[in-house]
């Protein structure tokens, strides 16, 4: 499983972690990542957690 989550939201971050998801690279997804950068600096991060039985 999947999902993406600005790489500001230490507390999402934290949490998605303590749930067995790892920060990820998908390098098909780093330029329309790095195209989404705010102003601010923020993006997006993919991070995936292996779900039991899947493949």
């Amino acid at each position: 499983m999947d999902l993406v989550v600005f790489n500001d939201n230490t507390r999402a971050i934290r949490l998605y972690r303590k749930l067995g998801f790892e920060s990820i690279l998908i390098p098909e997804l780093e330029a329309q990542l790095e195209s989404e950068r705010t102003p601010s600096g923020r993006r997006r991060v993919v991070m995936r957690k292996r779900l039991k039985g899947g493949a």
